[in-house]
């Protein structure tokens, strides 16, 4: 999920929401960079290897496009809860990904957090995940994953929904703070040949030209945040669709679950 340092295109880091409640939910107060389990993704490997290649029908592009050290930022479009086992296959360098802090319950959010997964608050971003963010960046020890757009679009192949500003600061704020070493952003395009892809379906990631965030630190901060984002939102796509009908519905705002015989799902008590 994507970040944004303001809607009103503000330059400065937004004020922290009230820590959250709840043993599923992490919140965002926390600063420390989260670290992956290198075990847990040892062992999962094979599913990379085996099982998406024989779930889907995989096409794979532009690896070559994405650095193998060095602070690196993936922006890929957002079209399906398997775009990060995907964006798995696309490299074998290590990736650590930004979510919404709604994502993170029961089984999924557990593996998020071994994954080293940044939770996020889409709606009102907190200084402590902008901050985990660019050290994740600057230490480029593995790409660090946005999806600018926000939530998830099933949009046709090569449109793109407007992207927000978050991710252009992020990389331009890393770039000024380490001037002699380049950062780069690497769009990537994400297609299936159904917009909910099952099994056997096509499914495909191209990486594009990585982007120099240096290029832009010649403009005024306001006008850099403004053509860098741009620019990603270029590599990401040819169209630019504005529709939010086709966004998935966000988890805070599904109904509940249901269990058989029309009695609900028991909730957790986070008071």
């Amino acid at each position: 999920m994507s970040i944004t340092p303001a809607e009103q295109g503000a330059t400065t880091p937004p004020a922290a929401d009230p820590p959250a409640t709840g043993r599923d939910r992490p919140t965002e107060s926390d600063s420390h960079v989260p670290r992956p389990a290198i075990w847990l993704a040892v062992l999962l490997r094979p599913i990379h290897t085996i099982f998406m290649p024989f779930f889907f029908r995989l096409t794979m592009r532009g690896q070559h496009h994405i650095p193998t050290q060095g602070p690196v930022l993936l922006t890929p479009v957002h079209r399906s809860r398997w775009d990060p086992i995907l964006l798995a296959c696309l490299t074998r360098r290590g990736l650590q990904f930004m979510a919404s802090h709604d994502e993170f319950v029961g089984l999924q959010g557990w593996m998020m957090r071994m994954f080293g997964t940044v939770p996020v608050n889409t709606r009102r971003p907190s200084p402590g995940t902008l901050k985990a963010c660019a050290e994740l960046l600057r230490e480029g020890r593995n790409a660090l994953v946005i999806f600018p757009e926000g939530s998830i679009y099933y949009y046709p192949p090569n449109q793109v929904h407007p992207l927000r500003p978050g991710t252009a600061w992020i990389a331009l704020k890393v770039q000024r703070e380490i001037p002699d070493q380049p950062v780069r952003i690497v769009p990537v395009r994400i297609r299936y040949s159904q917009l909910k892809p099952k099994f056997r379906s096509g499914a495909g990631a191209e990486a594009y030209p990585p982007i120099e965030v240096r290029d832009y630190l010649n403009l005024p901060e306001k006008q850099a945040i403004a053509a860098l984002t741009a620019a990603i939102q270029a590599g990401m796509g040819d169209i630019v669709n504005t529709s939010k009908k086709e966004m998935i519905t966000p988890r805070d705002q599904q109904p509940p679950r249901r269990r058989p015989y029309g009695r609900p799902a028991p909730t957790a008590d986070h008071s």
